[in-house]
């Protein structure tokens, strides 16, 4: 929408205007006037106009105009209220601008965004406000209390009609185009034009590693110069002074401004380098290299060495800024690739124009592995015709197998750890051909080793002796894909588990004396993991002693074994465990200590060979009870109170109740847990059922104390029938 047009009074004030001008230029010392005769007044175009008395009418052929002094004054009036119309029509300009930006991705096309904030004050209703803004394009307008003002476009740029007087505010967003300037195109930024308010300041956040601005502006034109134009004013500022937050950078009263920085990604006149960055991975039949060369510079052509069936691809060097998607080269941008001869090793990269940032080229290849150790050259992929370029080699191998590593030129090892062996070269140039490898591997292979370490737990069954064996596995440099475990002929395995670890269980070899049991994984492994095999070991009754030969994991080095064995509470359980030497059971015997276990009988060793066979014997053990006993007593007048602590340890069978007796009478008897009773001058303990072979009853009771002699008091306690105790 366009500013409201006020162009029908111009004529009638021009042709008055041109009436006052030539009543203004009559002689420097005209003759006195006679007042009898009217005095003439030359009009626009040399029409006279008559002021004084009325003459006689003019004749048909006379140009004459007769005008009263009262029609004089009439125009007068006129002419001022005209020009007070057209002063109103004349834009005014803000009493500041202020200006905020920053550069934003719209899409994939980077633009700036601005802010303009303008303020000003109007004398009258309806006055025009320039706004400039040229080569900016408004998206949103508003006034200070929210409202959207109408907003015209002309040859000044924006402007807007104020419908009242007073202070106002208004605000313009504000998309610029971001374009590449500078004498060689190796700058971005944008340019706007400005109202020329006398106070003009200019925020900007920094593109990314931008430290310095070109800053240009031009001042409105000076009074009394027609068709005077100011030159730019051009200066170098640093980046941190335009900060939002500072309150931004005064400009005075500007119509014009452009501010450019340095394209990171397009440098005007930058050398052309190389840099690349090569991975070497070895496989178990094959070794793959992928190389990815950074080629910095512009040129339409680039030359490379690789081999000839390599699978290259061509693309913009990925920055952190850089939108997804954006380095592929399309259309008339995208390059033509040129594929050596078959033997020949020399690609070629052809552009149209040179590409305006820098160049990522992929070279990946793969090829069989040699039976032979090496050497394996490592490239060479080296840019031709640039005077410097570096690189960086990362080796990584299975851990059955050592890369090792010639190097030559300017190639240092920067690291040689298991996984990544890392190496830095350096090629002088510019080359003209393919150089010599920076490195070259040989390959050493590394023997595969299993460590495994196994508990072997026996129990005591009705049937004979049942075993579970925990076998922990831990490969180095290699992969385990079954476990063979040698067992004897009278083991008969019923469990190999877990199901996702082990497939199944068959048996590859046997003999009179043994058998070789596989366990199949359900895929090979190299991390660590334990597999269980469970199995009887059949027992005749009444026999009380075995030689239990114990499985055996084969192709493994077994450390730091463990054996347990454990029976029914009624039995009494000794023993000791023989070791292997290599192939043969040695005849010292590791001896099974007993182990605390309140409801069963448990032995255990250790042994840093693997166990082979445990010697066991086992009996019934005689009925007894073994009593301990811990006894408080706190005396109160002539009464003893007494809490007693009672442990029985059963052996053999366990009875249902245990005798209670004490030399002191004794009233008040409690028990926790089982009950009492008194019988024959004492008490029978039931003990209830389910409780382990080692349980402790709390006792309460009183008894008296000796009124005879109170420094010799005797404490009244319980203690049990049959075996001795040991009373505290």
């Amino acid at each position: 929408m366009t500013a409201p047009f006020r162009g029908r009074v111009a004529p009638w004030v021009g042709v008055l205007l041109a009436a006052l001008s030539v009543a203004g230029r009559l002689p420097a010392e005209p003759a006195p006037p006679d007042p009898g005769k009217p005095v003439p007044l030359l009009f626009f175009g040399g029409i006279p106009i008559w002021m004084g008395p009325r003459p006689a009418p003019p004749s048909a052929k006379s140009d004459a105009v007769l005008l009263t002094p009262e029609k004089y004054r009439e125009l007068l009036e006129k002419i001022a209220r005209l020009q007070a119309q057209l002063d109103a029509a004349k834009p005014a300009r803000p009493r500041s601008c202020e200006l905020e930006g920053r550069v934003e991705v719209r899409g994939t096309r980077p633009i700036v965004k601005l802010k303009a904030t303008f303020k000003f004050s109007t004398a009258q209703p309806r006055t025009v406000v320039l706004l400039g803004c040229q080569k900016a394009q408004a998206t949103e307008a508003k006034w200070g209390d929210g409202k959207t003002p109408l907003l015209s476009s002309g040859e000044g740029g924006l402007s807007v009609e104020v419908e009242a007087a007073g202070d106002h505010v208004l605000t313009l967003e504000l998309d610029a185009p971001l374009t590449t300037r500078g004498p060689k195109g190796g700058e971005l930024g944008f340019e706007i034009g400005l109202p020329g308010a006398p106070i003009t300041a200019l925020s900007f956040e920094a593109p990314a590693s931008v430290r310095r601005y070109a800053l240009a502006t031009k001042a409105p034109r000076p009074v009394g110069f027609p068709g005077f134009v100011a030159d730019a004013d051009a200066e170098q500022a640093e980046a941190d002074r335009f900060q939002p937050g500072k309150g931004g950078v005064p400009l005075g009263p500007v119509t014009y401004l452009a501010l450019s920085w340095d394209d990171p990604q397009r440098k005007a006149e930058v050398v052309r380098s190389a840099d690349a960055d090569i991975a070497v991975t070895i496989g178990a039949e094959d070794v793959a290299t992928v190389a990815k060369l950074r080629l910095r510079g512009a040129a339409t052509e680039w030359r490379f060495t690789a081999p000839a069936n390599a699978d290259v691809s061509v693309a913009r060097y990925p920055t952190a800024d850089a939108p997804r998607g954006s380095g592929d080269l399309v259309g008339d941008r995208a390059p033509n690739l040129y594929r050596p001869e078959p033997g020949q090793t020399v690609w070629r990269i052809e552009f149209r124009e040179p590409p305006t940032s820098d160049l990522l080229v992929t070279v990946a290849g793969r090829v069989v592995r040699p039976k032979a150790v090496g050497p394996i050259p490592v490239g060479p992929v080296a840019v031709l015709n640039v005077p410097r370029q570096t690189g960086v080699i990362r080796v990584r191998a299975p851990d059955t197998v050592r890369a090792a590593a010639s190097l030559r030129g300017e190639t240092t090892r920067e690291s040689d750890d298991a996984g990544e062996q890392v190496y830095r070269y350096t090629l002088v140039g510019p080359l003209t051909a393919a150089p010599p490898p920076p490195v070259e591997l040989t390959l050493v292979p590394l023997p595969g080793s299993v460590a495994a370490r196994v508990r072997h737990d026996l129990r005591l069954t009705e049937s004979g002796w049942r075993l579970r064996a925990e076998i922990a596995l831990s490969p180095s440099r290699t992969a385990v894909e079954y476990l063979d475990v040698d067992v004897p002929a009278d083991f008969q395995p019923t469990v190999a588990e877990p199901r996702e670890i082990v497939e199944g269980l068959t048996v590859i070899r046997e003999s009179a004396e043994s058998r070789t049991l596989r366990l199949r994984l359900t895929a090979a492994r190299r991390a660590a993991f334990s597999v269980t095999l469970e199995g009887e070991y059949p027992v005749a009754a009444g026999v009380g002693s075995a030689a239990v030969r114990l499985p055996r994991a084969l192709g493994v080095t077994e450390r730091d074994s463990e054996v347990v064995a454990t029976a029914p509470s009624r039995f009494e359980l000794r023993g000791g465990v023989r070791a292997w030497e290599r192939s043969k059971i040695t005849t010292w015997v590791v001896p099974l200590d007993p182990v605390a276990d309140g409801r069963d009988t448990r032995v255990r060793a250790s042994s840093e060979r693997p166990p082979a066979v445990a010697d066991l014997t086992w009996r019934l053990a005689p009925d007894a009870v073994l009593a301990r006993a811990v006894t408080d007593v706190e005396i109160d007048g002539n009464v003893q109170q007494v809490t007693q602590l009672l442990t029985l340890t059963f052996s053999g069978r366990r009875p249902e109740r245990v005798r209670l007796t004490s030399d002191r009478p004794i009233a008040a008897l409690r028990v926790s847990p089982g009950t009492v009773e008194a019988a024959g001058g004492g008490w029978d303990l039931l003990l209830p059922s389910g409780l382990d072979r080692e349980v402790a009853f709390r006792l309460t009771f009183t008894a008296p104390a000796d009124e005879t002699n109170p420094a010799a008091i005797g404490v009244a306690y319980l203690r049990t029938d049959g075996p001795s105790a040991d009373h505290v």
